[in-house]
């Protein structure tokens, strides 16, 4: 099955879903991400994604954000027709962290938090700006 044709079964299927059931479908690559409370408004973008998943719970799409930042250090999450309770999740969890994190004092490896360096907010997108990821040895 060709992509395009992948991603129009996909949108047909998510064409079926509503906001009363809490559904959320969140798309993305390396570089971008995008969550959109509505699945059903994804049938009219293009989307060339790496990876697809819905969720009905704000707590899963928190975790699928944390495993995307910590994994990829992507460019931006774009929130598409966010409930307020979406909008305050996503908000929370980059913009209220610590200056120095003390969440990983104790692995070699650390979380996205110890890397982003700074968060560019425009209406519903947030844009990344990340530091090396070289440890000091």
């Amino acid at each position: 099955m060709k992509m395009s044709e992948c991603i129009v079964d996909c949108q047909k299927l998510f064409g079926n879903f509503d906001r009363l059931q809490g559904f959320k479908l969140i798309v993305y690559c390396k570089q971008n991400m995008k969550i959109y409370e509505q699945p059903r408004e994804s049938y009219f973008v293009r989307n060339h994604f790496c990876k697809l998943e819905m969720t009905s719970s704000l707590a899963g799409v928190s975790k699928i954000v944390d495993n995307w930042l910590r994994e990829c250090h992507g460019s931006t999450i774009s929130l598409l027709s966010p409930s307020s309770e979406l909008t305050k999740l996503i908000h929370t969890m980059i913009m209220d962290r610590e200056e120095s994190p003390t969440c990983c004092g104790f692995y070699a490896n650390k979380c996205w938090r110890h890397y982003l360096e700074d968060v560019i907010i425009s209406n519903t997108t947030y844009g990344f700006k990340w530091r090396s990821r070289q440890r000091n040895h």
